[in-house]
């Protein structure tokens, strides 16, 4: 072996690191999807690629920033900062109780 052998390049060290997301900025977003569409956002909400989850936020302090795929597994798995255990669908139920709107 060569004395001037290169060290081993980890990729995740390269590897973008997402900022963390807020949830009160989270329930902003989603609460400001219901007001200007008149429906509850959904993990599943299909995107312009066609796929289920692809959706990227369009309203909020989120909008243009978040696929709804990757925001549910954040909150689920605790990712980006967020404490885990939630969804989309808990916090569309949480918003819809605090400010008297119908979730179904």
């Amino acid at each position: 072996k060569s004395a001037e052998q290169k060290p081993k390049t980890n990729l995740a060290v390269f590897a973008r690191k997402k900022p963390p997301l807020d949830l009160d900025l989270i329930k902003q977003s989603l609460l400001a999807h219901y007001r200007a569409t008149g429906a509850w956002l959904s993990k599943t909400v299909i995107g312009p690629s066609g796929k289920s989850g692809s959706y990227i936020l369009e309203h909020g302090p989120y909008a243009g920033r978040v696929k709804t795929g990757a925001l549910d597994a954040s909150l689920a798995a605790g990712f980006r900062g967020l404490p885990g255990g939630s969804s989309i669908a808990a916090l569309n139920a949480e918003l819809s109780s605090e400010h008297n709107l119908d979730y179904k």
